[in-house]
């Protein structure tokens, strides 16, 4: 039913379509499990993500996580987002650097004007879920934090 409503959309309005589709889902045991399902399936379909939506969504749900979803990851995980300085911190990062570097240069067509590859260190219970179906070896956070901007910016790294 969710795959069927969502081709109707774009990568940029999809994950709205998607958070509206989840803010109507019950606080049920089932629908959390049919709502993290559909994110992870879903997720490497989205492009200008409401991240403070997401973050509700996640919290929401984050009760029915499923453990398999960051049962095999390290207790600490050192992870990267590429992205233009001035931009705010997204939920996706990478724990490959080179995969950030990429993202830094631009993404879809979009190029930015001051790339820098951010780097910090997360433990496992802050990962959402994480994703490699289109080789990004994607982390996605259930949020940011004040603390991890501070470390991002600490080790902020120039990009050219």
């Amino acid at each position: 039913m969710l795959p069927d409503l969502l081709r109707h959309y774009n990568s940029s309005t999809r994950p709205a379509a998607f958070a509206a589709w989840a803010e109507s889902l019950p606080r049920t045991k089932a629908a959390g499990s049919a709502f993290w399902s559909a994110a992870v399936a879903e997720w490497s379909g989205f492009d200008r993500i409401d991240h403070y939506r997401m973050c509700k969504l996640f919290r929401r749900f984050r009760s029915s996580r499923p453990a398999s979803l960051i049962e095999r990851l390290p207790d600490k995980i050192r992870i990267y987002r590429g992205q233009d300085a001035g931009d705010a911190f997204g939920l996706a990062w990478s724990t490959d650097r080179t995969i950030a570097e990429g993202f830094a240069e631009g993404h879809r067509g979009f190029v930015h004007d001051d790339p820098y590859v951010y780097e910090i260190t997360v433990s496992k219970e802050e990962v959402a879920f994480c994703c490699d179906n289109r080789g990004e070896a994607e982390i996605v956070l259930l949020r940011v934090t004040p603390d991890m901007v501070r470390e991002a910016i600490d080790g902020a790294l120039s990009y050219d």
